[in-house]
């Protein structure tokens, strides 16, 4: 018999090839002797058809028995903070700050296909903690790593981040300061090549925030309301853009929650559209008609006028 795991669905033993089943009938059929745990299974990641027993993530949901020591979470959290050790042990840089050539082992396989996507897809927990601990993860990646950072958007990182719901903001804006503006998409041209891979995702102005204002005052500006000469942004604004990525990515991380290995395909996102901003002209730095606005705003500082 066979059983066929892919996203929310199984393929079990009482069902016809190709007839999906859900992991928890897939768990039932187990319980009932209809599948054993060397029944072969396949789903997105598998290579080929492997024996349930052989299939971590059912190794530990289906044929594991009592109560786990730790939740899926706190077990996740282990393991990141494990992994940050390690790379913290292999510093990007030598004592002068000049980076370190040949990049560390443990930095070359965390960025590889086989592991950075699924570092990346931690994001889609929500988990304040695992997201917080993963973004420092990947932001000690990417420092001085060519061969992770510029084809980092593949794995659908800006567009997972966007999709965060939580407060704890700061490490994942550092993350994404530090490497918004140097992806290297194929078909870019030259006038595009140092473009933001932020820019179909937020306005313009929350972009510059982010680059003339840092990390900390983006995260506050996320999470707050703002109309000012420098950002005009609201929470409306921001449910109508995870609204829209969320429409973009599909059903990705519902069909993690079943198939840790799914693969995530990239696909450009069309630029979100705020009906907020029809009226407003950007230049610069500032939007005009609160910089021009001086009754609210009263000699207002213009920097690099």
């Amino acid at each position: 018999a066979t059983a066929d795991v892919d996203g929310d669905d199984a393929e079990g033993a009482a069902h016809e090839a190709g007839e999906p089943v859900s992991l928890r009938t897939l768990a039932e059929q187990l319980e009932c002797a209809q599948i054993t745990a060397e029944t072969r299974v396949w789903g997105a990641g598998l290579a080929r058809w492997t024996p349930l027993c052989e299939v971590a993530q059912l190794r530990w949901e289906i044929l594991g028995e009592g109560q786990p020591p730790r939740s899926a979470s706190e077990t996740g959290l282990v393991c990141l903070l494990a992994l940050m050790r390690l790379v913290e042990a292999s510093p990007a840089t030598d004592e002068e700050g000049f980076p370190i050539r040949p990049i560390a082992r443990v930095k070359r396989l965390l960025s590889s296909a086989q592991c950075l996507p699924h570092i990346v897809q931690v994001l889609l927990t929500f988990d304040a903690q695992l997201v917080d601990v993963a973004s420092r993860l990947l932001r000690l990646l990417c420092e001085h790593n060519r061969l992770v950072v510029p084809k980092l958007y593949l794995t659908g990182m800006f567009y997972f981040a966007a999709l965060y719901p939580g407060s704890n903001w700061l490490s994942l804006a550092e993350l994404l300061r530090n490497t918004h503006r140097l992806q290297r998409h194929a078909e870019e041209d030259a006038a595009s090549q140092h473009a933001s891979a932020l820019a179909t995702i937020l306005p313009e102005a929350l972009v510059v925030v982010l680059e003339r204002r840092g990390a900390a005052r983006f995260a506050e500006t996320i999470l707050s309301e703002a109309d000012s000469p420098e950002a005009v942004w609201s929470q409306a604004m921001r449910r109508h853009m995870m609204e829209d990525v969320a429409q973009h990515v599909g059903d990705i991380a519902v069909r993690l929650r079943s198939n840790v290995r799914t693969p995530y395909s990239f696909c450009p996102l069309p630029a979100v559209e705020y009906p907020e901003l029809r009226s407003e002209c950007f230049c610069h730095a500032y939007y005009l008609r609160n910089l021009c606005d001086t009754e609210r705003f009263p000699d207002y500082k213009i920097e690099e006028p």
